[in-house]
């Protein structure tokens, strides 16, 4: 008996110390390993604390925490505090951008552990540097060209960076003597993250008036962009080659009456004779440096039009080799594909602008599409459907529709496929503008009436004169801002660098006549692929300002326009080229 309570008191005493143990190894699931938490930081920029938190039970000890960041070791002091983990690094180790950092805890515990540490990844934002630009040696001196009607030279770029108060972060750099890679540390006491860009920009430029006449223009900008320091992408604006090679093509037809010729080709000139009763127009093109395919260019073209029939024909010079002859007959224009004829007369107040753009062989083109005037007066476009020597190709539209106001304007496009469609879209009331001066400072602040889709601009630009300059001027100073809320930018706030620079060109106008201000708000993303709006209003500080240049007002009217355009493709990273 007693023998029999001996073992009964043996087995119970095991029974108990099983269930004691099948307790313990419930409290030590990976349930209840501890759990780590990062206090938030925001981005990172120079040196920086990471605080991390662990949660942990009594029982369970942190030994060390190993912190990683995309599984690289970096130079860290780490140290203990309140009961969180302190990790002080420079976060230059580390790429700019969203990088993935990871805290490994070790464990260690009396207890009977599942894993011997646990592992928690983090995603953070560094941001130490301004995007990267990329410039290529000769950048700015390729800018100066000599051309049939005009000649540029003595082109100079300085560049500077300013923080949001516009304060300098960067010394100025003469781009004319840089090549390289540029890229700028952010102070690490600034937590900003919108910076502006200064870019003082010079030429000289002779256009032909007359046969023997030249104009003179002294052209000096200061033009402030704002960058936004968490882009990662690698700038390529200043490393684009403008012309890469020049190529001579020849375009003949019959020399007949009946038949107009017109062609577009780069200001290097052409040549014409006539052999035989044939005329052969000898265009010089020049061929532009296609670094992606959605480079966008304006088109050489060739346009000859038959007067009996109305009926033309458009060779696309652009793609022709160097040394090609092209021979045009009657036949070929009045066989040529139907053109479809849009009038495009419309009140006082209105204008329509007519774009068309395809893709060829990857290369991305468009052209404005010019008017034409009937024996009345009225005003249309000719719009192709093909050209003679490229005739399948997916040609689609664009329409600009401005509307006009008192002192400015408001344009929006509409993308089209049926170049008979007239159904556009219509701008916005330029009265969305909202802009003020205090003094030096101006503010434009944006406004919900506008489609939130899309993407918003303002800008204000100061066009100066200098009424000692004896020859005709161009000196303008500007700000571009992308954020969808209110710009204020201070005009007086003129860093000593830029005054001093190109021999102190702009020094001669800064405290000169302003002539007028324009205020726009529109949209950097759009232009002729995609969906576009735009509101401008000028507001005169001078009577005495007028225009200067050879070209009728329309067509002043219409070169600002495509300039406008290509600005928009070029702030979204697109080369965009015009002859």
């Amino acid at each position: 008996m007693f023998k029999q309570s001996k073992l009964l008191i043996i087995g119970l005493l095991i029974s108990i110390l099983g269930s004691s143990c099948e307790q313990e190894e419930v409290q030590t699931t990976i349930e209840n390993l501890p759990t780590l938490t990062l206090d938030s930081t925001g981005f990172l920029r120079g040196t920086s604390t990471l605080q991390l938190s662990i949660e942990k039970e009594d029982d369970i000890e942190v030994t060390e925490v190993i912190f990683t960041a995309n599984g690289q070791s970096l130079n860290v002091d780490t140290k203990q505090e309140n009961g969180q983990w302190l990790f002080t690094f420079d976060s230059k180790q580390l790429e700019e951008g969203y990088q993935e950092i990871t805290f490994e805890a070790l464990l260690a515990s009396e207890k009977k552990l599942p894993q011997s540490s646990v592992k928690e990844s983090f995603e953070i934002e560094v941001d130490n540097y301004l995007p990267t630009y990329l410039v290529r040696a000769g950048f700015v001196t390729d800018k100066n060209y000599q051309g049939h009607l005009r000649d540029r030279y003595e082109s100079q770029e300085t560049i500077m960076f300013f923080d949001k108060n516009q304060e300098p972060i960067s010394e100025p750099i003469y781009l004319n003597d840089f090549a390289g890679e540029l890229k700028i540390l952010i102070p690490e006491d600034n937590r900003d993250q919108v910076f502006y860009k200064g870019i003082l920009y010079s030429y000289i430029n002779e256009y032909k008036i007359e046969l023997y006449t030249t104009n003179k223009l002294d052209y000096c900008t200061l033009n402030y962009t704002e960058v936004l320091s968490q882009s990662t992408e690698l700038n390529t604006e200043y490393n684009r080659k403008r012309i890469q090679d020049r190529k001579t093509v020849t375009v003949a037809y019959p020399n007949n009456s009946i038949t107009v010729s017109s062609f577009r080709s780069q200001e290097m000139g052409y040549t014409f004779e006539t052999i035989n009763g044939i005329n052969y127009y000898t265009l010089v093109l020049n061929e532009y440096d296609d670094q992606h395919n959605q480079q966008y260019t304006s088109i050489d073209y060739f346009y000859l039009k038959h007067y009996e029939t109305n009926k033309s024909i458009s060779i696309l010079t652009e793609i022709m080799n160097d040394g090609d002859t092209l021979m045009i007959t009657e036949e070929d224009i009045l066989n040529s594909p139907a053109q479809t004829i849009i009038t495009t007369s419309t009140p006082p107040d209105e204008r329509l602008y007519y774009y068309l753009y395809f893709t060829i062989n990857g290369k991305n083109y468009f052209d404005y599409i010019y008017e034409e005037y009937d024996d009345e007066g009225n005003s249309f476009v000719r719009i192709p459907s093909a050209y003679y020597n490229v005739p399948d190709i997916d040609i689609k539209y664009c329409v600009f529709n401005r509307k006009y106001e008192q002192n400015g304007y408001s344009e929006i496009n509409t993308l089209i496929e049926d170049p008979s469609n007239k159904n556009f879209n219509i701008p916005y009331p330029i009265n969305y503008l909202n802009h003020t001066l205090n003094g030096s400072e101006i503010s434009i602040a944006t406004t919900n009436e506008i489609d939130e889709n899309y993407f918003k601009r303002s800008g204000v630009t100061y066009t100066i004169s200098n009424p000692e300059e004896k020859v005709n001027y161009i000196y303008r100073q500007s700000v571009l801002s992308y954020l969808e809320e209110e710009l204020k930018f201070d005009f007086s706030k003129i860093h000593k660098s830029f005054l001093e620079a190109h021999n102190g060109k702009f020094q001669k106008v800064v405290n000169s006549t302003v002539n007028y201000r324009d205020y726009t708000l529109g949209n950097t993303k759009g232009g002729i692929t995609q969906p576009y709006f735009l509101m401008k209003n000028t507001i005169y500080e001078n009577s005495n300002t007028r225009m200067n240049g050879p070209y009728t007002i329309t067509e002043m009217d219409r070169q600002y326009h495509e300039r406008q355009i290509e600005h928009d493709l070029r702030e979204k990273g697109v080369t965009i080229h015009y002859k």
